[in-house]
């Protein structure tokens, strides 16, 4: 067990949809950040998701850019608990009619 971090260290744009499923605790987190002075994006694929689901409870997003594909948002937290989302730029496909952050059963979310 231990705590986990992934570090993005670019500001790349990646195209797709990063879709978090693992077995996270409170003993065993999980970080995605962006490394000092980078700004990675991630903008959904053509399959029209979420930049980033998290269905994962004791995750951790910070930094990076999230932009959802047609009617989705750029951050999906799908009945997962414990999860923040710090310093992210999100915004949905179209900033005027999507969610940015859209919030599914969860509890202890926090989007700062």
């Amino acid at each position: 067990m231990g705590h986990y971090i992934i570090e993005i260290r670019d500001d790349d744009t990646y195209n797709e949809a990063i879709d978090v499923k693992i077995r996270s605790s409170a003993e065993a987190t999980l970080t995605i950040r962006a490394a000092v002075g980078s700004i990675p994006a991630v903008e959904s694929d053509k399959n029209n998701k979420p930049a980033l689901k998290v269905s994962s409870p004791f995750v951790t997003v910070e930094g990076l850019r999230l932009i959802g594909a047609k009617r989705n948002a750029g951050v999906h937290i799908n009945w997962a608990d414990d999860v923040t989302v710090r310093g992210c730029d999100i915004c949905g496909a179209d900033e005027r009619s999507t969610q940015g952050v859209f919030i599914q059963g969860a509890q202890r979310a926090l989007v700062v």
